[in-house]
């Protein structure tokens, strides 16, 4: 038995009103969650330089605790990824989107689709992404409550972020149709955000 069992819907704390319906339900890729949020390559980099390092020096006290600390430290991240993924849900209906996420507390995050003036998407060579939303009005979650599912630096003004994807172009496809349909005639300018995969850049509009 687990926090999430009284979920009516998995992901939802509640039944949807009338006239809302689920267009997308999803979790992110753990291995990509690791990647992006986690940052295990870097941190693998780090520990690679400190064992050159060490082998340098001809010290085997000083290899062991290194491949030690490597080991136990990207076990860690992998795990907490892994935990992190399948913790959360993301699911996109016709009215709104709803971050459920929380490793140790739960948290569901509600943005109304009427509330979302932009949104782009970061793709990686896996077809994996990340989508972010650029909120047309605050939000009164600040950024450490909605991390690690929130853009990096945008810290006075949180940006939501559906991480690690899969299959994010058809995501991206079915929440930019609901967004131009709660959104009609809006004129917002779509966010600016890299994307990784082919050069090529991607962004949807409200």
């Amino acid at each position: 038995m687990s926090e999430y069992d009284h979920e009516p819907i998995p992901g939802l704390p509640e039944r949807l009103p009338a006239g809302e319906h689920i267009l997308w339900q999803g979790s992110p890729d753990w291995l990509g969650l690791a990647k992006g949020a986690f940052h295990v390559q870097g941190i693998a980099v780090y520990f690679v330089a400190l064992l050159l390092w060490a082998l340098s020096s001809g010290s085997m006290i000083g290899i062991g605790l290194t491949l030690a600390g490597a080991c136990v430290g990207l076990s860690l991240l992998f795990g907490l990824a892994w935990l992190s993924a399948r913790t959360t849900i993301y699911t996109i209906t016709n009215k709104r989107v709803v971050l459920r996420f929380g490793m140790a507390l739960q948290k569901c995050v509600n943005l109304p689709l009427t509330a979302i003036g932009s949104a782009g998407l970061a793709l990686d060579g896996a077809g994996r992404g990340n989508i972010v939303l650029q909120l047309s009005a605050r939000h009164r979650l600040g950024y450490l409550q909605f991390w690690p599912h929130a853009r990096a630096w945008k810290l006075a003004r949180p940006e939501p972020m559906l991480r690690a994807v899969p299959n994010a172009l058809h995501v991206t496809g079915l929440l930019s149709t609901a967004l131009r349909a709660a959104n009609p005639g809006s004129q917002t300018t779509p966010l600016d955000v890299q994307v990784a995969a082919q050069g090529n850049r991607k962004a949807l509009t409200a």
